[in-house]
């Protein structure tokens, strides 16, 4: 198989850590806005260039929010590493900025993905296929998220087959889901 190295996309990420959640308006950002991710009290305002301010902007019409903190980073950084094409089982997995140069064999699935965004975006059924994995229980530590409550008790019975201790599980509005974990040290894994 061919595989092309890929040094990412080539621009930058710009972050706005916010106390407080984000009421959604019609036209609040530019076209630079990425996406918000929202942790517990927290809002992190992702952008592809500066958006200073839209940010005061932002806090002058919803007072409820407070500036924290911002961060300018690299792609990759973001991610922790330079992501490229790969094929894992039946799957090839292509980045985004890959999806004009890529070779898919015929007996694979294409999948295009962008890697920063794929936890908030898994469907549930995947992400039901993954925990199930032996690669599952190789990584260190998990964020599974936006599970409905239903899911969210099958992923805790998929869990309780693996090593793996919660650290932490809430819901927002009684409603999404999350786990956080790690794997315990045994590392033993348990197919279903």
């Amino acid at each position: 198989m061919h595989q092309k190295i890929s040094t990412g996309p080539k621009r930058d990420l710009y972050i706005y850590y916010l106390k407080g959640r984000l009421k959604t308006e019609s036209g609040m950002f530019q076209n630079n806005f990425i996406g918000n991710w929202e942790e517990e009290d927290d809002s992190f305002l992702f952008f592809s260039s500066p958006a200073l301010r839209q940010i005061q902007s932002l806090l002058n019409r919803q007072r409820q929010l407070s500036y924290v903190d911002s961060y300018e980073m690299s792609y990759d950084q973001w991610l922790g590493e330079v992501f490229s094409t790969f094929e894992h089982g039946k799957f090839h997995i292509t980045p985004i900025w890959d999806c004009g140069e890529d070779e898919t064999a015929e007996d694979k699935i294409r999948i295009l993905l962008d890697p920063g965004l794929v936890i908030a975006n898994i469907h549930y059924d995947v992400m039901r296929h993954l925990v199930n994995t032996e690669g599952f229980v190789d990584k260190k530590r998990f964020i599974l998220s936006g599970l409905l409550r239903s899911e969210a008790k099958d992923i805790a019975d998929s869990l309780a087959q693996h090593p793996v201790k919660i650290i932490k599980q809430w819901a927002r509005d009684g409603i999404w889901h999350t786990f956080y974990g790690q794997m315990e040290q045994d590392g033993s894994y348990n197919s279903q």
